[in-house]
């Protein structure tokens, strides 16, 4: 086809169908097969803050700030970021040990991981002592990192051989090494977020706000994991502070001192470091009762020389006990005799075998009663303190006079009868009454051809010998803990023990523990 021009030339047109040298090139030219680039991979920064951003905290979180700490790469909604000039204010160890002066990244790098210019990742870090350690990792280190703990320790067969086979501390290894062979099932992970958070929400804190449990038993082992972090870091005097207040919430919520009754060796030598004067005499009260047969193995993390105060209250208590045994054995009745010549008022006279046969045998029948029982207690006590003896104390079988019930509704796990154990025995005879040696016992076992049958008088006699046991007794039953009259009815060792002076006391700080204590319930 062409096309004439107006000059008469004839210009040829090129149609859809004809082929040009510029679209044989195109044609020809082969696709592309460059794979697309491949996306960015999330950075462990990257997650910890979308885990942060989709919890919904809210200010006073920990949500906000340019050093990220993460706690456990399963869970990154626990990460919290912190302001990095009131970290290095609060904690200067932490800020020494991990030259966080040294070590910030440029202010470029703020815009480029969402605020964060440091992170830190706990993890097990090798010759350790076993316990974890925050590591300063890269701001583009991948999530999840292999080596974050990602879970609470468990503790296994052979770790829980291990610990109960381990001896008496005898100060070889370092504090935290002995301290973290004996927590085989510390949550680090949760302890060290517990640490940091009431840390930085210091003065005004609550156990809400750290995140430990409203249990103050629950809370325990995390305490601990705490008391190793904040040696680490030398921030027991705020650590201890901050316990203080968190004790005013397990107060409020009465779960303190039945925690301190159930493992008072742990949370003695919590007391002692954090320098808990409540605490510590609480826990100081049930140490001396329970001596020397401890109710946990944990005594052997106590101090030398509170363990040293803990046996002298002890050896107090324990001739306290013996002085009023003796006056108890002591106690007799008296009889009026018709008054002789020339005296105008009968005489008093004690009552032997030959002088008020009956009154003297109800007596006797009762002393029989007290140094059964008192001989098993002695017994006891004494073979505990023998470090050689072999033989442990027979319980007295059943009589006519006893048969060691258990208390009905008793919540100790002790399987001794009330009346065979320290506090239980002393308690019966406060109770009076018929709560020991019943009067029907003793009439049942009454001798009447030799002492004749007056069961009213057997009684009358019980009834005064019973007082005089009450009262007695009372000075061991004035108890100094704070624990409520319910939960120390279930306790089979007396709390009447001195504290003294707590271990920080100075020289012008002689707060004694002489304060009255309340006399336990009688029932």
């Amino acid at each position: 086809m062409e096309l004439e021009m107006e000059n008469g030339a004839k210009t040829p047109i090129i149609g859809s169908g004809s082929t040009s040298p510029s679209n044989a090139s195109r044609e020809q030219t082969p696709p592309d097969t460059t794979p697309p680039p491949s996306p960015k991979m999330p950075t462990l920064v990257d997650q910890a803050l979308a885990a942060i951003a989709g919890s919904g905290k809210g200010r006073g979180s920990l949500s906000t700030g340019d050093v990220a700490i993460v706690f456990n790469a399963a869970e990154l909604k626990t990460t919290i970021l912190l302001d990095s000039m009131t970290l290095a204010r609060q904690m200067p160890e932490f800020a020494q040990q991990h030259c966080l002066d040294n070590t910030m990244a440029s202010r470029a790098a703020v815009k480029l991981n969402g605020g964060v210019r440091l992170l830190f990742v706990l993890e097990r870090i090798g010759g350790d002592n076993g316990i974890p350690a925050l590591a300063s990792k890269a701001l583009d280190t991948a999530a999840p990192a292999a080596d974050v703990i990602i879970a609470p320790e468990t503790t296994t067969k052979a770790d829980a051989k291990r610990v109960k086979k381990e001896p008496a501390d005898n100060g070889d290894g370092s504090p935290e090494q002995r301290q973290a062979s004996r927590q085989p099932d510390t949550d680090w992970a949760r302890a060290y977020e517990c640490f940091f958070r009431g840390m930085m929400n210091m003065p005004s804190i609550s156990v809400r706000q750290v995140g430990l449990p409203n249990n103050a038993t629950s809370a325990l082992p995390l305490l601990e994991g705490v008391l190793v972090i904040a040696e680490r870091y030398e921030c027991i005097l705020t650590v201890g502070s901050a316990f203080k207040s968190l004790s005013n919430d397990w107060i409020s919520n009465r779960t303190l001192y039945a925690a301190i009754a159930a493992e008072s060796a742990r949370w003695l030598t919590l007391a002692v470091k954090l320098e808990s004067d409540l605490v510590y005499k609480e826990a100081f009260v049930h140490l001396v009762g329970q001596h020397p047969i401890f109710a946990s193995r944990s005594v052997d993390r106590i101090p030398e020389h509170v363990m040293a105060s803990i046996v002298a209250q002890a050896r107090e208590l324990k001739m306290k006990r013996y002085k009023i045994d003796q006056q108890l054995l002591m106690t007799t009745l008296r009889v009026e005799k018709p008054p002789g010549k020339g005296k105008l008022a009968p005489v008093s006279e004690v009552v032997g075998q030959h002088h008020a046969p009956m009154v003297y045998n109800t007596v006797n029948l009762w002393r029989d009663w007290l140094t059964e029982h008192m001989s098993y207690l002695h017994a006891i006590t004494g073979s505990a303190e023998d470090e050689e003896a072999e033989d442990v104390p027979t319980m007295p079988e059943a009589t006519a006079l006893c048969v060691h019930p258990e208390r009905a509704g008793s919540s100790t796990t002790d399987s001794r009868p009330e009346c065979l154990s320290p506090a239980g025995f002393y308690r019966l005879l406060a109770r009076a009454g018929d709560a020991y040696l019943p009067a029907e016992h003793v009439i049942g076992s009454w001798n009447r051809k030799e002492y004749g049958d007056d069961p009213g008088a057997v009684r009358a006699n019980l009834v005064v010998l019973k007082a005089r046991a009450q009262e007695v007794v009372g000075p061991l039953l004035r108890s100094r803990l704070q624990l409520a009259g319910g939960g120390r009815e279930g306790l089979r060792y007396l709390t009447c023990g001195e504290v003294g002076r707590v271990p920080w006391a100075g020289e012008e700080d002689e707060r004694e523990g002489d304060v009255d204590g309340d006399v336990e319930m009688k029932d």
